[in-house]
């Protein structure tokens, strides 16, 4: 079947085609069966101009560090600038609230005395801390279930707990010596 082309003048449409409402006026209506099954982006970007885009290449090899900073404009970056409030605490201030107010090195060792001082030191020095911690400091924090003294010690292990273990004869005068070579 051979296709037809026909050019129609002054013909105004409105209404629905197959469900799908077309507005009144004037325009150009594509049918998708019109289109070729081979357009895709390649088929788009073959017909592309490119002289009216950059890609990202160019716009990188244009724009660099240098093209940016030639038109920044300088910035203040003093706290007065970023928020619009002065900054009242400068090292001038501060001395001048201090000259002010009459603080000196005279009333300011008359405020903090050796007492002032040894109130707020956390670091103790050696004859407090060992007038502090005795053993009966040391005894009254200690979990006695954790360990033996001398007193369980000798309790639990006697003559009778050693001789089952070493036998009726002791040691040999070999193993003796053997021992005390181990032993250093």
């Amino acid at each position: 079947m051979a296709k037809a082309s026909f050019r129609v003048e002054d013909l105004s449409v409105s209404g629905t085609l197959n469900t799908h409402a077309i507005p009144s006026g004037t325009g150009t209506i594509a049918l998708t069966s019109d289109i070729p099954s081979s357009v895709d982006s390649a088929y788009v970007n073959a017909r592309l101009d490119t002289t009216l885009f950059l890609d990202s290449v160019e716009a990188i090899a244009l724009v660099d560090s240098s093209y940016v900073q030639v038109r920044q404009t300088p910035q203040d970056f003093t706290y007065a600038s970023l928020t619009g409030k002065p900054n009242i605490l400068d090292s001038n201030h501060i001395i001048s609230i201090i000259g002010q107010e009459g603080i000196d090195s005279d009333l300011t060792t008359q405020l903090v005395d050796s007492a002032y001082i040894q109130l707020r030191d956390r670091f103790q020095d050696s004859s407090l801390v060992t007038s502090t911690v005795d053993a009966t400091y040391i005894n009254a924090r200690l979990d006695t279930s954790l360990f033996l003294d001398s007193t369980e010690a000798i309790a639990l292990i006697d003559s009778a707990y050693v001789s089952t273990r070493v036998g009726s004869t002791g040691i040999s005068e070999t193993e003796a010596i053997a021992l005390a070579v181990a032993l250093g």
